[in-house]
């Protein structure tokens, strides 16, 4: 019987990338002219962006340091270059913090019940409040708890019960552009005090995003964030603009399923595969994500300057903690 070889690790070279070269070439120009030209767009200059540039273009870079790999068997050794580990710019950096995250939260975390996943998103109108005050993106994550918890509550019962939640703030869309939602993975179910659980079906989408609308704005309204003309003019919309989406229920068993929804909860902002950097004519592409449900042709692909794709890029970086 013929046996197939194992697979061959091979390293990364960072350098052979549009992002690492969009970043080499652009990144000293675009933090010179951020005041100027973008902090109206995007906010204030943030220190965390320039840590983050400067930490991505020394991973995976033998010069800047390595570890040396033995096994003690064999005696066969290797190098590996460091890596930077910033969260959401670095694609490889943040790829194997998906995984690690997903694979911890299946093994530790999540009980062997149905799951599944539920998206929260907010009106255009209060999307720029998050962009000066990205703090108040927690905001979001409490709302969304809110409104899954009294949800949850509303049907089980017990009133006193309550699901097991994990929850994610976004800051993006799908063509770099600010668009702050939530993510979260929920059991389909509720613990008493007693430790008992209680399957729950699915929930009413629409009174779910009732009670979302109405704690994010409380929440905003608490901390000054939104007035009464706020108010006025969302109440005026024919469309709330808000939304609430709760996905198919995956399997107690199933724990792959479980894994690709952990996994979705921190996955990166943006697409190595559909960003293009053309050195020559000084554009930047970034292809638009096909969609398997339409049958209408992909939207053209998004074009930028460099600076102005940089600046879309690292609008993305979180605040440490």
């Amino acid at each position: 019987m013929e046996i197939a070889p194992a697979a061959v690790y091979e390293p990364r070279n960072p350098r052979d990338s549009s992002l690492f070269a969009l970043v080499e070439d652009y990144y000293e120009e675009f933090e010179r002219v951020y005041d100027e030209r973008y902090q109206q767009q995007y906010g204030p200059w943030r220190s965390v962006i320039g840590e983050v540039m400067r930490k991505y273009l020394e991973c995976g870079d033998l010069h800047r340091g390595f570890a040396r790999l033995a096994c003690g068997r064999c005696r066969y050794q290797t190098i590996l270059a460091y890596s930077c580990k910033c969260r959401l710019f670095c694609p490889s950096c943040q790829q194997k913090r998906v995984l690690l995250f997903a694979e911890w939260l299946d093994t530790h975390i999540l009980e062997q019940v149905s799951h599944a996943q539920y998206v929260f998103t907010i009106p255009k109108l209060l999307r720029p409040i998050f962009k000066y005050h990205r703090r108040d993106l927690g905001l979001l994550c409490k709302s969304a708890w809110q409104a899954l918890r009294e949800m949850f509550q509303e049907v089980a019962s017990d009133p006193s019960a309550v699901p097991g939640v994990v929850i994610t703030v976004q800051s993006y869309g799908d063509h770099l552009n600010l668009h702050p939602h939530i993510h979260a993975l929920a059991s389909r179910g509720v613990w008493s005090s007693d430790g008992s659980f209680e399957p729950i079906p699915a929930l009413d989408a629409l009174q779910l995003m009732l009670l979302f609308r109405h704690h994010v704005l409380q929440n905003l309204l608490a901390c000054a964030r939104i007035g009464q003309a706020t108010l006025d003019i969302l109440d005026r919309f024919h469309h709330p603009g808000f939304s609430a989406y709760e996905g198919e229920g995956v399997a107690a068993g199933d724990s792959a399923a479980r894994e690709r929804l952990a996994s979705y909860l921190v996955h990166a902002p943006f697409s190595l595969a559909r960003l293009n950097y053309d050195r020559d004519a000084g554009i930047v592409t970034y292809e638009a994500r096909a969609s398997s449900r339409s049958k209408l042709p992909a939207p053209a692909p998004q074009r930028f300057s460099p600076l102005d794709a940089l600046a879309a890029l690292t609008a993305h970086i979180p605040e440490k903690g």
